[in-house]
């Protein structure tokens, strides 16, 4: 009963349609432009369902490899992301405790030990952000509605480059065994948390900011992170295991992600 992508075009839902309902439900990846035909067969979306609370990694395909193969996760630290110049992934405000009239007015100390692992989620809490949607199909018979992403719109993405998404299926699983290898590594876990957006011009200068804040700007980067403090100048490499039975590899070019019954961000 749904449209692919390619055929027809989608039918794009009005602006009283986006955002009523009230789930959001991951449910596969899609190749991109795959037919109507092969779906309608079976009655339901062609490729690997998927579970209701998502994370996704995007980067390069040898890098996504070793993640799936090995669960290999490389966390730099904030003051990496801070002095990065590439200003789609790199900020000056990370590291930020205290904005003042947009600009920081105080940094964290040791933001050098603070070790971030950074992905993309989906939950039924947090709506999608429209500018990384690709099509909004609506089933006319169901009254059901599903929005398919194209990650290529995320910022920090090159066009034409080899880039592959792990799509982490069992997050639950996932966050043990990041646990653990912390642990392995002598490396203090702290915790894991949806990252919250702020405008540096409105926000209120005693608002004590900590590294699950980023600027309103990188919004639709839907950023999940996960926080480790050790003592050292260098990354935090951990090694999770393999990943093949809670996760999947994607190439970022072809497939998009599908969602059923989603709440869109205006």
């Amino acid at each position: 009963a749904f449209k692919s992508i390619g055929e027809r075009g989608p039918v794009i839902l009005d602006e009283d349609g986006i955002g009523k309902t009230i789930m959001a439900r991951v449910i596969c990846c899609e190749k991109k432009n795959a037919t109507t035909k092969a779906k309608r067969a079976n009655n339901k979306p062609t490729s690997i369902q998927i579970s209701c609370f998502t994370l996704v990694k995007i980067g390069k395909k040898e890098h996504m490899e070793r993640l799936l193969k090995y669960g290999e996760v490389y966390m730099n630290s904030t003051k990496f992301f801070r002095d990065y110049n590439n200003a789609e992934i790199g900020d000056t405000y990370e590291g930020a405790l205290y904005i003042e009239n947009g600009r920081v007015a105080k940094y964290r100390k040791k933001i050098n030990n603070e070790k971030l692992y950074c992905m993309w989620h989906i939950n039924s809490m947090f709506p999608l952000h429209k500018d990384i949607i690709h099509s909004i199909v609506y089933d006319e018979t169901t009254g059901k509605r599903t929005v398919s992403l194209d990650f290529r719109k995320l910022s920090g993405f090159t066009p034409g480059e080899d880039t592959y998404m792990v799509v982490i299926r069992d997050v639950k699983e996932f966050n043990e065994r990041f646990y653990r290898a912390c642990k392995k590594a002598n490396a203090d876990f702290v915790k894991h948390s949806v990252v919250t957006y702020y405008d540096e011009y409105t926000i209120n200068p005693n608002k004590r900011l900590s590294p699950f804040h980023k600027r309103k700007r990188y919004e639709k980067q839907q950023e999940i992170r996960y926080l480790a403090y050790k003592d050292t100048n260098k990354a935090l490499i951990l090694k999770l295991g393999s990943l093949e039975d809670i996760a999947g590899i994607y190439n970022v070019n072809e497939f998009c992600l599908v969602i059923d019954d989603c709440k869109i961000r205006a």
